[in-house]
């Protein structure tokens, strides 16, 4: 996703929509702020403001799969976060988030793996940034799921855990 444009996968097909980027970053922006403050009236606003501007036209029906492309502040964007009346966007459809479209073409026509691996990092530390409780909990809740797992929380969760260990994992 271009940052003028939003855009996800659905059916297979590309909704691709003009936004304006200083726009984009502001919603963005003032979402990741309302989060940090715990204010959750904001955040529940803010939420359904940009579900409404960047996937409502896609016409989403629940289960559909969702691959997401961000660039620019969407990457700073959790679109699992996003609301939709009174449901989050994760609880209605199976999402994914991709750094890349040729990794978005390779998850779309995957098959279901019965035995994939886990290699994931919750909350690194890091002096540049806010701790991530909530991101240590989706670990240990995702990794339970995983009967073969790697998992990195806190000064575990570091560079070089990474360049030693992504290598070799399947996800």
């Amino acid at each position: 996703i271009a940052p003028q444009y939003s855009g996800n996968f659905q059916k297979q097909a590309l909704l691709i929509r003009k936004v304006s980027p200083a726009t984009l970053r502001s919603d963005v922006d003032m979402f990741r702020t309302a989060v940090l403050r715990r204010r959750t009236q904001d955040v529940n606003g803010q939420a359904a403001i940009l579900y409404d501007d960047l996937l409502t036209p896609a016409k989403l029906v629940t289960g559909e799969k969702v691959i997401i492309v961000p660039h620019g502040p969407l990457h700073y964007l959790p679109f699992q976060a996003l609301r939709t009346g009174n449901q989050f966007m994760i609880e209605g459809h199976p999402m994914a988030i991709v750094p890349s479209a040729t990794m978005t073409l390779d998850l779309l026509n995957r098959k279901s793996r019965l035995e994939s691996s886990l290699m994931a990092f919750g909350n690194p530390s890091t002096s540049a940034r806010e701790p991530l409780p909530g991101a240590e909990q989706e670990v240990r809740k995702i990794s339970s799921l995983f009967p073969k797992k790697q998992v990195f929380y806190t000064q575990q969760a570091d560079r070089q855990a990474f360049i030693n260990h992504a290598g070799a994992a399947r996800m």
